[in-house]
């Protein structure tokens, strides 16, 4: 006998934002605006907001790196960086 597999649709709200003359979406893991304005909460821009401390931590205890966030270290004190 074999399980009937049931199927279902998983609908994702994806939020756009504007950056410039571009339209982006918000933390998609993709970096479609060119000064990396779309993910403050992904590494996805992170060659672009190398720099700039861009993601604050869930509990407000730090800022980090962008290029720090889900690189599989904790820098957050609650874990944030790197849980989705």
């Amino acid at each position: 006998l074999y399980a009937a597999k049931e199927s279902f649709t998983h609908k994702i709200q994806l939020q756009k934002i504007r950056c410039g003359d571009e339209i982006g979406i918000l933390n998609d893991d993709y970096c479609d605006c060119s000064d990396g304005s779309d993910e403050p909460s992904t590494s996805a821009c992170s060659h672009i907001t190398i720099q700039h401390s861009t993601f604050h931590c869930e509990d407000g205890t730090n800022k980090i790196y962008a290029s720090r966030v889900f690189d599989g270290f904790e820098d957050c004190l609650d874990g944030s960086d790197e849980s989705r």
